[in-house]
């Protein structure tokens, strides 16, 4: 990656910081400081919605970061398998999604 692409590249990943603290931030989230019991069925979807969103930002960012970190700009024989890195942003992703109360999507 040249050195324009890389400044870019952290440029972007300040402002992706940014929306993903927004994002992640419960009390900005539909529904907050409401139970569950007390959320229509409207509001319990916005909410699942937001937590969602939350994880994918944060998810992006430390996507975006890792990329940043990696010395070989994408040559070299010993890389990681992108798939293996989607699986992995997967689970954390669903693990984060049950922590907060949520199914991960394509879970009924």
């Amino acid at each position: 990656m040249r050195a324009d692409q890389k400044k870019r590249l952290a440029d972007v990943s300040e402002k992706l910081a940014e929306v993903a603290i927004n994002d992640a931030d419960p009390v900005n989230w539909t529904g907050d400081g409401k139970l569950l019991s007390e959320m229509t069925k409207e509001e319990r979807g916005d909410a699942a919605w937001c937590r969602k969103t939350a994880v994918q930002s944060v998810a992006l960012l430390g996507r975006l970061q890792q990329l940043l970190r990696d010395d070989t700009g994408g040559k070299g024989g010993n890389e990681p398998d992108p798939e293996d890195d989607i699986r992995r942003a997967e689970r954390e992703a669903a693990k984060m999604l049950k922590r907060v109360g949520a199914k991960p999507h394509g879970v009924a």
